[in-house]
């Protein structure tokens, strides 16, 4: 059979005879295939499910609840039982530190570290936690401020943050900070959809020229379900181009339409696009130009459709589009 790193397919046959390698290569596999999908399909790591701090006693001691959790690299994290952790030694500067308690993903070997080779083969599944120092404390009208990194040597995504606790130099504690832990949540990703408006088919709002011009554009086929969509707006040519709706408009009677436009384009500064009055099934679209003084209260174009193509995408963010982040912008010693 393969061995526990091999992707390769595993398959039995009528009466095979399986053997115990047989069964782990299995497993093996089967627990590698779940490391990609949760780390390439949902790019998610963190707490998915117990793994609660307590603190029972003044002088520190915590006891970590069972739990499920999951680094960057798709690691299953779990612990069956609760797991007593001493306190961390306080400083020895004399004076009060914050520690943070993180736990890692435990290999066989981890597992096997200060056994001797002739204890039982089987080993309970439980996760590597340690106390690093994340500094001394800062006091702000009496009260201890949180630093603004994790401890010394935590490497979030391969560390997986559970609590921060202060240490009082003679070894005592006052506080448990749970905000610094991560949970573990899916990416969701956005939900896009577009369209394109042809050239002459969509009305112009009453007052609209060549140098503003408004106009309503449709989305309710895009299927968004929140007015808090993000439209992105092109415009398919140029309003002033040759191409232009404008170019056939009505300009008066003393110069055509052409004309204005030719003589107002090598001054014109645009177009600016504006939406605005966003819902779930519409915006509206305006488009601006400037002009030197000179030329913007010269004769106006007016038409009745838009003048050229119009295409827009529409984003709906789901509130879970990217994973949560805590609120601690920084990790000491990087990625690995």
């Amino acid at each position: 059979m393969s061995s526990t790193e091999s992707i390769r397919r595993i398959t039995w046959l009528d009466k095979q005879r399986l053997e115990a390698a047989d069964l782990a290569d299995q497993h093996g596999r089967e627990a590698f295939t779940r490391r990609l999908h949760t780390s390439i399909v949902h790019d998610a790591w963190g707490i998915a499910l117990g793994f609660g701090v307590n603190a029972y006693s003044r002088r520190g001691e915590l006891t970590v609840a069972p739990g499920l959790a999951y680094d960057r690299l798709g690691r299953e994290v779990v612990s069956g039982r609760s797991i007593e952790m001493p306190p961390p030694e306080p400083s020895s500067d004399g004076v009060s530190h914050w520690f943070d308690l993180v736990m890692r993903w435990a290999g066989l070997e981890d597992l096997r570290a200060g056994r001797e080779p002739a204890d039982s083969a089987v080993y309970e599944e439980h996760p590597l936690l340690r106390w690093a120092d994340a500094g001394p404390a800062q006091y702000q009208n009496g009260i201890a401020t949180h630093p603004s990194r994790y401890g010394d040597g935590v490497r979030l995504g391969l560390d997986l943050p559970l609590a921060r606790i202060l240490i009082n130099p003679d070894g005592g504690t006052d506080q448990l900070d749970l905000s610094t832990r991560r949970t573990a949540h899916g990416l969701a990703r956005p939900h896009i959809a577009g369209g394109t408006i042809r050239q002459g088919v969509v009305d112009l709002d009453p007052g609209s020229d060549h140098r503003r011009w408004s106009l309503l554009v449709d989305t309710d086929e895009g299927g968004f379900t929140s007015a808090d969509t993000t439209y992105l707006v092109a415009l398919g040519a140029h309003p002033w181009g040759e191409t232009s709706g404008f170019n056939s408009g009505d300009a008066g009677e003393v110069v055509s339409a052409r004309e204005v436009l030719a003589d107002q384009l090598p001054y014109g500064q645009g177009p600016f696009l504006e939406v605005w009055d966003r819902s779930r099934t519409r915006f509206r679209l305006t488009v601006r130009h400037g002009l030197p003084e000179r030329h913007a209260f010269r004769a106006s174009i007016r038409i009745d459709l838009n003048p050229v193509p119009v295409h827009w995408v529409g984003i709906e963010w789901s509130g879970r589009a990217a994973p949560g982040t805590s609120r601690i912008a920084g990790s000491v010693g990087g990625p690995q």
